[in-house]
């Protein structure tokens, strides 16, 4: 993730080094040539943007039509600097609101990652100590396979939080990043104006900079993609998820109770074997005893 940052960074952080050369002039010319032209249509046109009354957020449905960022933010508005400006202020609000989900998500995981250690050490332990002699093996190879499925979807929800957290950080550092490349670039429009777009130097370093944008952008849009994905999956596993978590402390005392006394054991399968128990899944490990959680997290 840090190396895809840093990757992209390379490319856009530089510009200037990029201008002096040769590869610049190989690589960027048929892009510059299409923005020359671009640029010499829109002198022609009214200076608002067509894109002025449309939502351009990076939630928009607009950004699934495959629209490049520097021909809604940059280019109707080259001169005046109007839509880069509006490009920082949709950054603004995207750092802030994605940095409380990455925060949100990264202490979810955590807690569903201690969850599922939990539940798969109570499980386990649960499920050995209420082994009985006379248990068939057909009765005993059913509740193994009812236990690793329980032990599964916890440990997939737990999987899908973690990536959601990590897609969230992530975002956070592209929208940094495209701050930092929006600010050259209003920087020099609001130092140069029309210079920008009549001088080969301008349309140059305009050039590369709207590549840049273009690439963090589609970058950003393809990960809130996966971060919405991700989430609808979250919510729908944590649904689905067995009503394990709330018993965590009548595995332990029904474990308890076999030791000493075997012949009630089979009236207490009311565990995580039953799966079929009813309550609310929002119960964590602060609502299981401390002994029993050193327990479950043993090795």
């Amino acid at each position: 993730m840090a190396n895809l940052a840093a990757l992209t960074l390379t490319s856009c952080e530089y510009c200037p080094l990029w201008l002096s050369s040769n590869r610049t002039k190989s690589t960027f010319q048929p892009l510059i040539l299409l923005i020359s032209h671009r640029l010499f249509k829109m002198r022609a046109q009214p200076a608002e943007s067509k894109w002025a009354n449309v939502d351009v957020s990076y939630t928009s449905a607009l950004w699934e039509e495959h629209v490049v960022a520097s021909e809604v933010f940059i280019l109707p508005t080259v001169v005046s600097g109007q839509g880069t400006r509006q490009l920082l202020s949709i950054i603004d609000q995207a750092v802030d609101e994605l940095s409380v989900q990455a925060r949100e998500l990264a202490h979810q995981a955590k807690t569903a990652d201690h969850e599922q250690i939990a539940v798969k050490c109570a499980t386990i332990h649960g499920h050995h100590r209420k082994q009985q002699p006379q248990s068939s093996d057909l009765k005993e190879l059913s509740a193994k396979i009812h236990a690793l499925r329980v032990i599964e979807d916890f440990e997939l929800y737990a999987a899908l939080v973690q990536r959601a957290a990590g897609v969230a950080e992530h975002l956070v550092g592209k929208f940094e990043q495209l701050q930092k490349v929006a600010q050259g670039v209003l920087t020099e429009q609001e130092e140069k104006g029309n210079e920008l777009t009549q001088t080969p130097e301008g349309i140059k370093k305009l050039t590369i900079s709207i590549k840049c944008v273009d690439t963090i952008w589609a970058d950003i849009i393809s990960s809130w993609t996966k971060l919405k994905k991700l989430r609808k999956e979250i919510q729908e596993e944590k649904v689905a998820l067995p009503p394990v978590r709330q018993h965590l402390k009548a595995i332990g005392a029904n474990a308890e109770d076999d030791d000493g006394e075997a012949a009630e054991g089979d009236d207490q399968e009311d565990s995580v074997f039953d799966g079929a128990t009813t309550g609310s899944h929002a119960t964590t490990l602060e609502d299981v005893p401390k002994e029993e959680q050193g327990e479950s997290e043993m090795p």
